[in-house]
């Protein structure tokens, strides 16, 4: 279980977690904070020595909340929108996550802070959490592209599973929302959540062995990587417009074959999956403004049709564009 603490030396908020729970059935609970570090409400559920925690943070300038652990831990982290910078609590090394990005990291005893670039910026996040014990468990099949993290997890040393992040796929997004939605309840709910954090688990492997061979095997000369960062970018400044791959590569002046290769060995993507994630993030950013109908922004989003926008914005984020303002007033 874990519980709040304030340290003396500071105003920074750190919360203990305690891996003693091992239980076969799941216990949940939530926990909360408002004061002038800032505002956080996440919850969590805790079995097996597994912890899965996911919610929402808005930290307020140059404060951080820091999490220590009774025993090593392995996080799988999910950040779903926002900016959010973790420091690791004995080297120092930092890691910057924006909206849509995942890794894998190892933490010693010492645990690890939060910090944010920006006063009262809001980020929701998704984590899983192993023991150091019962994630080798899992692993105990030889894995040679786990190698070196295998290896510093050995040696108590801290890791991260890529040195840049990787984006969550929309595949990766539908379980992260399955296992946040979970209605089910006891040995049934565990049977689920594990079946789903191991598919996760692999997925999160299956994408980084493929960007590894990728940096091997790379063709694209840095003019072409210009150009693809170029076409990424006007994906971003056109979200409303629904572009054809044609008409991107004339634009970013790539042909179209090399666009759409090279797209997917550079951002680990293919062009309109990544279209979808930053529509998604951009209507879930106006539709919490609540300053705009729900049609404006399937309009301003790229959908001409309501009911598509709809289903698009529930299959990312497991529910409907109402029920989300609702959830947010």
């Amino acid at each position: 279980m874990s519980n709040l603490q304030i340290k003396e030396t500071s105003i920074d908020q750190t919360i203990n977690i305690d891996f003693s729970f091992d239980s076969q059935y799941v216990k949940s609970e939530k926990w909360e904070i408002s004061n002038e570090i800032g505002d956080a409400l996440f919850k969590k559920f805790v079995f097996k020595n597994i912890h899965v925690c996911f919610g929402k943070l808005k930290l307020n300038k140059s404060r951080s909340l820091k999490f220590s652990f009774s025993c090593p831990i392995i996080k799988m982290h999910f950040s779903l929108d926002g900016c959010a910078i973790i420091r690791d609590g004995v080297t120092g090394n930092e890691i910057k996550f924006t909206s849509n990005q995942h890794n894998l990291i190892y933490y010693s005893d010492c645990g690890y802070s939060i910090n944010s670039e920006e006063e009262n910026a809001s980020t929701s996040s998704f984590h899983i959490l192993f023991t150091q014990e019962h994630f080798l468990s899992i692993l105990s099949a030889y894995y040679p592209v786990l190698d070196s993290f295998h290896e510093n997890i050995k040696n108590n040393r801290y890791s991260v599973l890529s040195p840049k992040n990787m984006i969550i796929t929309p595949e990766m997004q539908s379980i992260v929302n399955e296992i946040m939605h979970c209605k089910r309840k006891g040995t049934l709910k565990t049977l689920f959540t594990e079946a789903k954090i191991l598919k996760l688990l692999m997925l999160q492997f299956e994408q980084f062995e493929f960007a590894n061979s990728n940096l091997k095997e790379m063709s694209l000369k840095e003019y072409d990587i210009e150009k693809i960062h170029l076409a990424k970018s006007i994906l971003e400044e056109n979200i409303s417009v629904s572009l054809s791959l044609v008409e991107l590569s004339r634009r970013s002046g790539l042909n179209d074959f090399k666009l759409k290769k090279g797209f997917k060995e550079v951002f680990g993507t293919t062009v309109f999956s990544y279209l979808y994630e930053i529509r998604m993030n951009e209507a879930k950013k106006l539709i919490v403004k609540n300053e705009k109908a729900i049609a404006e922004i399937s309009l301003l989003c790229g959908y001409k049709f309501v009911q598509n926008f709809t289903k698009a914005f529930k299959d990312k984020f497991g529910v409907t564009p109402k029920e989300f303002r609702k959830s947010n007033l």
